[in-house]
């Protein structure tokens, strides 16, 4: 029965659209945090560094996104 759930859940995703996107937002906080937590000396610089490398994976991944499908139109 679980492998039958699994296998739903691989062919009719939850999250569709711009839930997707959504759902990156939280993730790469979490990533951006841990991230500049182990790399930064003083904590009180913390909560900029994340930011802004939160901001840069973000838009890094939006602009691959739209790179992606301006490709991919232009080759269907």
């Amino acid at each position: 029965m679980l492998n039958l759930t699994l296998a739903l859940f691989a062919v009719m995703p939850i999250f569709t659209g711009l839930s997707r996107l959504l759902m990156l937002l939280p993730l790469v906080l979490a990533i951006s945090v841990v991230h500049k937590a182990m790399k930064l000396p003083k904590m009180s610089d913390l909560p900029t560094a994340v930011l802004a490398l939160w901001a840069t994976i973000v838009v890094g991944m939006i602009g691959l996104g739209v790179g992606l499908l301006v490709i991919y139109r232009l080759l269907a």
